[in-house]
């Protein structure tokens, strides 16, 4: 018998298939198993709400205005936003903002996109606090914010008017950019308030189940691999192939009640039985093997004890006499020897004691009911 062809290591895509499709059990109960976590989390959490309010950076800078230049560059105004960012998540904010509401606020603050408008959300287990909590942080930012840019720019009209007294011939071109300083008083304000949430923001039941399926299925597909690849028993015709790199010629049934140490000659009393008609097709396939080199012996064997190696060898060797072949079946099952048992035959003269002494190697051969078929028990 000619191995096949050595196949690539790598599993091919019938194989993901066929190890998904047998641990489909176990895929199918991890991922419901994380689904369910997921939601009954989700539905035990406390929802919170959250409320947002916009606001608006207006006017520029006093040393822009005093540069005379009408030009915004949007790298300085970004930079702008996240300065202001930073500072409505300092201290110096939600220290003011703490102490009115009597605790420490939940904000954040984010830019909207590209403009100059920044949004200021606050979170809490009440829709009106979340609200009422994001309108006071805004306020007490713009209030905070208006006292700073008034004090800038009480600090450049002195600089301003320094230079007034110093130079009088420049009067008027100084009077000018201080009343455009004047207009950018405010540099911050309220755009859009916040409104009391109508829905929590979470827990999302429905989000976090669709997640709880996403991430179980792939926990579950890896944890069958996982298994399959720890799993070193033999479970199709084509697994044995792959790892053996031989072909397989026979597939014989379990018989359904069978028990160890049992009769099982179904060649013989159930000849059109499912396992009869499977050991003639053994026989077949065995006889076709021998076609390109003559078979004189063939060995019956097995991985461990009770697979079946007495029942096969016994049923081919019937099958074999059968089609007219001259077949001597021999015991070499010194541990747990059984053949013997299969045919009724006693078990005082075989294998051992020719071994031992090949002058009774006459009475431990056995003729049976079978024509062509002899047998050698495994002997003392």
């Amino acid at each position: 018998m000619v191995p096949m062809e050595p196949m690539d290591d790598e599993l091919d895509l019938r194989h993901y298939l066929d190890v998904v499709s047998r641990r489909k059990w176990l895929i199918i109960f991890v991922t419901v198993l994380v689904a369910v976590v997921a939601v009954g989390m989700s539905l035990a959490q406390t929802p919170k709400y959250r409320a947002s309010v916009q606001i608006l950076l207006q006017g520029d800078d006093a040393e822009r205005r005093l540069g005379g230049s009408d030009q915004i560059d949007p790298r300085v105004s970004q930079n702008r936003v996240d300065t202001e960012i930073g500072v409505i998540e300092s201290n110096l904010v939600q220290d003011a903002v703490e102490e009115d509401l009597g605790r420490e606020p939940d904000v954040s603050a984010s830019a909207e996109g590209e403009t100059d408008i920044i949004r200021l959300s606050a979170t809490s287990t009440e829709p009106e606090e979340a609200a009422a909590e994001a309108n006071l942080y805004a306020e007490t930012y713009v209030e905070w914010k208006r006292d700073r840019t008034i004090e800038d720019l009480m600090a450049a009209q002195q600089t301003v008017q320094a230079e007034i007294d110093s130079l009088q011939t420049e009067l008027d071109q100084l009077e000018a950019p201080l009343d455009e300083m004047e207009v950018a008083l405010f540099a911050a304000d309220t755009e859009q308030a916040a409104e009391v949430p109508e829905e929590p923001f979470e827990p999302q039941p429905l989000r976090n189940g669709v997640l709880g399926i996403v991430v179980g299925l792939m926990l579950g597909v890896g944890l069958a691999f996982l298994r399959e690849t720890l799993d070193d028993r033999v479970r199709s015709r084509e697994q044995l192939e792959r790892i053996t790199g031989w072909p397989t010629i026979g597939l014989i049934p379990v018989i359904a009640g069978a028990k160890e140490g049992q009769h099982d000659l179904s060649t013989l009393e159930a000849p059109t039985s499912p396992s009869a008609e499977a050991y003639r097709t053994l026989r077949t396939a065995v006889q076709f093997v021998g076609l390109e080199r003559p078979l004189d012996a063939i060995q019956v064997t097995s991985a461990k004890p009770g697979e079946g190696k007495t029942t096969t060898a016994a049923n081919l060797a019937i099958t074999l006499a059968q089609a007219g072949k001259r077949v001597i079946l021999l015991d070499a099952d010194l541990r747990k020897p059984r053949l013997h048992h299969e045919f009724n035959l006693p078990n005082k003269v075989g294998f051992t004691s020719m071994l031992l002494d090949a002058n009774l190697a006459v009475d431990a051969f056995h003729r049976t009911s079978i024509s062509n078929l002899v047998v050698v028990p495994s002997g003392p």
